[in-house]
């Protein structure tokens, strides 16, 4: 998120350069560090989801696809606002990310062992 910090005035008032100063746009200054917080759970999620697809190994691919983007993603966006306020909005896409990177660590691990066992 830090890194995203000094670029995030420029690229708002780009993204919003159409709206009125009253139509959400300062919402985004606030919120966009919360946004950016989960950018590295998203890569390396992205990035095993793909890993599991060049091995041909498509449950766990579709399986962890469908966790991030619907099973963590829909629940994220209902509760986080709830519990966070406005903050809870831009943290949602954050924490399906983490918990869907959790899962993907267990299942690894599980994998990894059952291996070793066998």
């Amino acid at each position: 998120g830090e890194c995203i910090l000094p670029f995030q005035q420029v690229f708002l008032s780009y993204a919003f350069r159409h709206q009125s100063r009253h139509s959400g746009g300062g919402h985004g200054r606030g919120g966009l560090p919360y946004f950016a917080a989960g950018f590295v759970f998203f890569l390396l999620n992205l990035t095993l989801v793909d890993y599991f697809q060049s091995l041909e190994r498509v449950r766990p691919a579709v399986f962890f696809a469908l966790l991030r983007g619907v099973v963590f993603l829909v629940p994220s966006f209902l509760l986080m606002p709830r519990i966070a306020g406005t903050h809870g909005i831009w943290l949602a896409l954050s924490v399906s990310e983490l918990l869907t990177f959790a899962v993907l660590l267990l299942y690894l691990a599980v994998t990894r062992r059952r291996k070793q066992i066998h």
